[in-house]
């Protein structure tokens, strides 16, 4: 026999296979292929001193090309067709009307920039019919319809100075790091729910 790794175990694929495939010890029951797949990679890294990972490597190469070959003679062994394709990814698209109110509370909390003309225009290009209030809101129109809402001016706000909200800023537990300047308790608080739900970095209030 060939003292190559890779004839080696083609040459014990197909003779525990043949056993395998008469039904013989120890290859009988419902966990016969598995117990076939397991003698087979036990016996090269035996024999090689290889590791699990190289071991099944080889295996499915002499797999593959006793498949090749003749399929029937690997009639059970791997993994069926409808079982293949690995993993389902997890939904992470949040539906629109909840990232728009995030965005919605994130900017107003100044973490982040209202969206600018190119990206509302490249929004509506794909079909997207709302980013931030309705309808598409450059930085400007952003800030004059917010002023108008909170009742002043970017410049001066109306009302007594004495009645301002106190104003916080929001950092990461982690390292500390400015998330939102100058927010309200209030907002404050939405962004470290909001954190927490989303399972991201949690935050705090600066002290």
């Amino acid at each position: 026999m060939d003292k190559g790794i890779r004839p080696a175990a083609r040459n014990k694929f197909v003779e525990l296979n043949e056993i395998r495939r008469r039904g013989e010890a120890p290859y009988t029951g419902d966990k016969a292929n598995t117990q076939f797949r397991k003698d087979v990679m036990a016996w090269l890294m035996t024999e090689y001193g290889c590791s699990l990972a190289s071991a099944a490597t080889h295996y499915n190469e002499a797999f593959k090309l006793v498949k090749e070959q003749n399929a029937e003679l690997v009639s059970g062994l791997g993994r069926p067709e409808d079982k293949k394709g690995g993993r389902k990814p997890k939904a992470t698209t949040q539906p629109a009307a909840q990232t728009n109110a995030l965005m919605t509370s994130m900017i107003a909390a100044g973490a982040i920039a209202a969206p600018t003309a190119q990206i509302t225009a490249a929004a509506a290009a794909v079909g997207i019919e709302s980013l931030v209030g309705p309808p598409f809101e450059t930085t400007e129109q952003y800030k004059a319809r917010m002023t108008a809402e909170l009742g002043g001016t970017d410049e001066t706000p109306q009302g007594d100075a004495e009645a301002q909200p106190v104003l916080v800023n929001v950092v990461k537990v982690k390292d500390g790091s400015v998330v939102a300047e100058g927010v309200t308790a209030e907002k404050a608080a939405e962004l470290i729910e909001k954190a927490k739900a989303a399972k991201k970095g949690a935050l705090k209030i600066a002290e």
